[in-house]
């Protein structure tokens, strides 16, 4: 029993140490996982920041890129206007070079004109000073006209430069629209980059949720199963507590069924020894010898039966007579044995005076003489009570 108790003592510390392992390995698991999931949030954090600050640098992109196109469009319609600008010039100076050209063909047919008539001239006082009038008019609009074809000829050429220098801002901003534009693509390339990675980062985050939970239920469960392994192994110990002292108290009532074996035995060997020994004095006075032993034996007083029938202190078929009470011990001895029938375990009842008193069970028998227990009794049980 002893080995028993230890054996299952020993399984459930194996069960509780393995119970206690498993739970300190999902601990750990589960701090392990609270760190990833920490930093994951934390790279998270620095991902959400970093596609603030694109989104931000895109938007400035973005609004410098339209200020481009708005200077872009500026200059397309400034370069229209000094284009159509040159047109015109181009047409008026076309239109003074026509007029200069037919100018210097009148003026070289005057001037052939005049050498022509020379002579004329001298001798007519009035018509000299009207064409030289005329002639002076002819100059001074030509001089006029050499100067605006001048002045066209450097409006033209600053038109010209400040075309040249429109393209080349044009060329500068078509460039920068470029850069711009490119950095735009890259930048909505990070920002979709950072949005899978925050989608993969959510959904891992999501997952690691999920893990946890599993772990936490897992643990609730070790918790909630080592708290039974606990309650039974608390139950076992009881029931192991309560089985030694059952045990124990076995041990004790073995003890005294042991003890009261030994006491009723040497009971009957006394007993019986005083029944052998009072037979053989009984015989020994029969014959009319003194008794051998130093014991005086006491014989019961002869009663004459009268003739209604017999007297009552004659044995009865069957039956036998007490002739030993042990109080304490709560049994008494007969002198019926393995001569009269009597058997373990028999169920026997006295009376007295012709009226049951008691129910008594055979516990040992020996050939002449047998011990009983007393099961229940209405009266005081006396010596010489019949049993059968």
């Amino acid at each position: 029993m002893d080995k028993r108790m230890k054996l299952i003592a020993i399984i459930l510390g194996v069960i509780s140490l393995t119970a206690a392992i498993i739970a300190f390995s999902y601990i750990t698991r589960y701090s392990s996982l609270m760190r990833d999931f920490q930093e994951l949030q934390k790279e998270k954090q620095a991902l959400r920041a970093e596609n603030g600050a694109l989104t931000k640098k895109t938007a400035k992109a973005e609004e410098e890129a339209n200020g481009l196109r708005e200077a872009q469009k500026a200059l397309k319609k400034e370069l229209e206007r000094l284009a159509s600008e040159r047109l015109e010039l181009q047409n008026k100076h076309n239109l003074l070079q026509e007029e200069r050209d037919k100018l210097m063909e009148r003026l070289q047919q005057s001037l052939a004109g005049a050498s022509a008539s020379t002579a004329a001239t001298t001798t007519v006082s009035a018509a000299p000073s009207g064409a030289d009038e005329y002639w002076a008019g002819v100059l001074k609009e030509k001089e006029n006209l050499e100067l605006q074809l001048s002045n066209l000829k450097d409006t033209l050429k600053n038109n010209q430069i400040k075309a040249n220098e429109l393209t080349g801002e044009k060329l500068t901003f078509d460039l920068e629209i470029q850069k711009l534009t490119k950095e735009k693509t890259d930048i909505q390339r990070q920002l979709e980059y950072n949005e899978k990675l925050s989608d993969s980062i959510s959904l891992q985050l999501v997952r690691e949720k999920e893990d946890k939970r599993k772990i936490q239920k897992q643990a609730s469960l070790m918790k909630e199963e080592n708290y039974a392994l606990r309650s039974r192994l608390k139950d076992m110990m009881n029931t192991a507590i309560s089985l030694e002292k059952k045990l124990k108290e076995t041990e004790d009532k073995r003890m005294e069924l042991y003890n009261r074996l030994n006491q009723m035995d040497q009971l009957l060997e006394d007993r019986l020894s005083e029944v052998l020994e009072t037979k053989q004095n009984l015989g020994e006075l029969k014959k009319g010898l003194t008794p051998s032993t130093q014991s005086a034996v006491e014989l019961p007083p002869i009663v004459v039966p009268s003739a209604a029938g017999p007297p009552p202190a004659a044995k009865e078929a069957d039956s036998g007579r007490i002739v030993s009470i042990n109080k304490e011990k709560g049994f008494v001895i007969f002198d019926m044995g393995q001569a009269q029938g009597i058997y373990p375990g028999q169920a026997l009842a006295v009376y007295q005076d012709s009226q049951q008193i008691a129910a008594v069970e055979v516990i040992q028998v020996r050939p002449n003489v047998s011990a009983a227990d007393i099961k229940e009794k209405t009266a005081q049980i006396k010596v010489g009570d019949v049993v059968r």
